[in-house]
């Protein structure tokens, strides 16, 4: 009887006008990777249908008969982990309250999670940056009219949610403060009482170029016991840290 050919790994990136797919084997090498053009069809067409499309379409390029072992998802948005729905997206054209995994499970029957992509990134950070072990992270990210501001903990388990500290409506964006040096006061006055409560090793910070000396040099004052960082750029694409998080799915389910 002929082999059948091994189940893939899925990891998913979703953005405005496309998703990312990538697919691998078990030893995470890469079998195939498409990017899928999706336009404006995120205004009109419900999410998990256009995930589940993009899988479709990539296994059917790849061209070998296969299932999917496990997916991960990485979408802009604060993500229940535990069940997996977009509690509030900072996509505009996908919406919040969804559930992929539940539309997701209608079609394909599958372990799968949804993760939110700042915290992929958080934690491809925590990884690059900081010495082995267990670590407490906060993410600060200025823009002139929001600000998104992101828990990360090693110190608890992935897949609880508990470790989420969302307090990104109660700050300014950098616009509402015309002085720099004001707005770095701020902001450390209010991070105050929720950074005495975590305690974190690690505070990566992003920001306009022209805030971020003011920004580090006030947070750097306000938490002394916090190693004070500018955020940069993922070592990695979110496609291969969702392969990982997709493997680790994976295993999970086979000791089930």
């Amino acid at each position: 009887m002929a082999k059948l050919p091994e189940d893939l790994l899925v990891g998913i990136e979703v953005h405005g006008d496309a998703i990312s797919v990538e697919l691998a084997n078990t030893s995470l090498h890469i079998i195939a990777k498409e990017r899928i053009e999706i336009g404006d069809r995120l205004a009109h067409e419900e999410l998990d249908w256009i995930i589940g499309g993009a899988i479709a379409m990539s296994f059917a390029l790849e061209g070998n008969k296969r299932s999917a072992a496990a997916i991960c998802i990485a979408c802009d948005g604060f993500v229940d982990e535990a069940s997996g729905r977009i509690v509030e997206s900072r996509n505009t054209a996908m919406g919040s309250g969804l559930d992929i995994v539940g539309g997701l499970r209608k079609h394909i029957d599958t372990p799968v999670m949804v993760v939110d992509r700042a915290k992929v990134i958080m934690r491809q950070q925590i990884r690059d940056q900081m010495e082995s072990g267990e670590v407490s992270a906060v993410s600060l990210d200025v823009t002139d009219d929001r600000v998104v501001f992101i828990t990360v903990s090693t110190k608890r388990m992935f897949l609880n949610a508990s470790d989420e500290v969302d307090i990104s409506e109660t700050l300014p964006g950098l616009a509402e403060l015309s002085d720099v040096d004001e707005y770095a006061t701020d902001i450390s006055q209010r991070l105050a009482p929720v950074m005495e409560y975590l305690a974190p090793e690690l505070f990566l910070v992003s920001a306009p170029e022209l805030a971020q000396n003011s920004l580090i040099e006030k947070l750097s004052s306000s938490f002394p016991n916090s190693q004070i960082k500018m955020n940069e750029g993922p070592s990695e694409s979110i496609t291969s840290s969702c392969l990982k998080l997709a493997l680790s799915l994976s295993n999970e389910k086979k000791l089930v």
